[in-house]
């Protein structure tokens, strides 16, 4: 019988995630005995009396280290608090959430950008890092890419732009509902002057901000049962082909605090439901300004003033997102696809595509049915040298 510690923060949505995964493992095996307790309440407690085969723990700090090495037994650090470069990990991949929220407001077109972190931790520096290099690559300019850290919110009114939307990623859910918050003493409204993005998908948390929070789902399901499957492995005494481990976020699950169609003019609301609802007819700008019963040049103005940007950039950038999820998720042809989207062949949306994303739609297409789950060389590696099986 394999007795293994499971120590997890379990005063966090992320722990109980985790432990729900880990548990669903230990429902599937026969010869597991576990025994779960609070990471933060690990200090003092006798660790060689507890007789463990091994043990999955969410590191509290770096200390916690030298202590369950000396019990010399395998572990499996799930922290992303901590980083252990010799010791097996499986995390969540922070510089993937990173990217995929510069994607995501990038797409909403801000006018300036923050991501407001936990400094000192090592998963919310990757995330900020990755986060703000992407948005550099796009061609973002730097005075209009902030970092802050969570205890320092009176600084966030100094970089909200004065015409235009800002977009905010926060390190975690938490972290966005003290933004909210904070925003909310400002007198700033979500999500008009500023949208908020979390990470974890925490629903308690999500639902108690106004609006309610647009958050990352981390996909920690997966993150306890690898965990839990490397670990038994390593009891065993099979050597592990990858130290590290990271599993890519899920998704997005998007609420009101991203919802800038929610705060608009009703009329370019009107057309702007119903240009996505027919984009498949290819719409000009003058035939959606009839749509709002406004002339173009009234319409362009306040699009404008509300948006801040052109309506035809917009109705662009909506004609993408559009080609990128059919792209992502069915096996259409490109003539199909370009045809859900408004454009005139297959041609132009090829042409629209290396535009705006600088790649093809074939390539975008083979990038995105990569698998979820990303191996990691034995140290920390550059983006460039993740790797991935296909």
């Amino acid at each position: 019988m394999k007795r293994v510690l499971v120590s997890l923060d379990l005063r966090s949505h992320l722990g109980s995630q985790l432990l729900a995964s880990i548990l669903q493992f230990y429902q599937e095996t026969e010869d597991w005995e576990i025994v779960v307790k609070d990471v933060t309440k690990l200090n003092g407690l006798d660790l060689a009396a507890l007789e463990l085969t091994g043990l999955l723990i969410s590191l509290d700090h770096e200390d916690q280290v030298d202590e369950i090495d000396e019990l010399g037994k395998p572990w499996v650090n799930l922290s992303g608090k901590v980083f252990t470069p010799m010791q097996s990990t499986t995390r969540v991949d922070d510089r993937m959430v990173g990217k995929m929220a510069a994607d995501f407001l990038m797409e909403r077109s801000m006018k300036g950008y923050a991501f407001i972190g936990k400094d000192g931790r090592h998963d919310s520096d990757i995330r900020s890092k990755a986060f703000l290099d992407r948005l550099d690559q796009k061609g973002i300019v730097p005075q209009n890419c902030h970092h802050l850290d969570h205890q320092d919110l009176e600084a966030l009114e100094k970089v909200i732009p004065l015409e235009g939307t800002m977009g905010v990623l926060a390190h975690d859910d938490e972290v966005a509902l003290r933004v909210v918050h904070q925003l909310a003493k400002l007198e700033h409204s979500i999500p008009s002057k500023v949208t908020v993005l979390g990470v974890g998908n925490d629903a308690l948390v999500c639902n108690s901000c106004k609006p309610p929070l647009t958050s990352i789902e981390l996909g920690l399901e997966q993150a306890g049962y690898e965990a839990a499957y490397w670990l038994n492995d390593l009891m065993e005494g099979i050597e592990l082909k990858h130290q590290h481990l990271l599993i890519s976020p899920q998704g997005i699950n998007e609420r009101g605090s991203t919802a800038l169609f929610d705060a608009i003019d009703p009329r370019l609301k009107k057309a702007m439901n119903h240009y996505l609802e027919h984009m498949d007819r290819g719409h000009n700008v003058e035939e959606v300004s009839q749509i709002a019963e406004m002339s173009y040049r009234s319409f362009h103005r306040l699009f404008k003033e509300e948006l801040g940007q052109a309506p035809k950039s917009w109705m662009e950038q909506e004609q993408h997102k559009r080609a990128k999820r059919l792209l992502e998720d069915s096996d259409l042809k490109l003539m199909e696809i370009a045809r859900r989207c408004g454009y005139s062949d297959d041609k132009a949306l090829i042409r629209a595509f290396r535009r705006i994303s600088r790649q093809t739609p074939a390539h975008y297409r083979k990038e995105s049915q990569r698998l979820k789950v990303v191996r990691l060389p034995d140290r920390e590696p550059n983006p460039e040298e993740t790797i991935s099986r296909p």
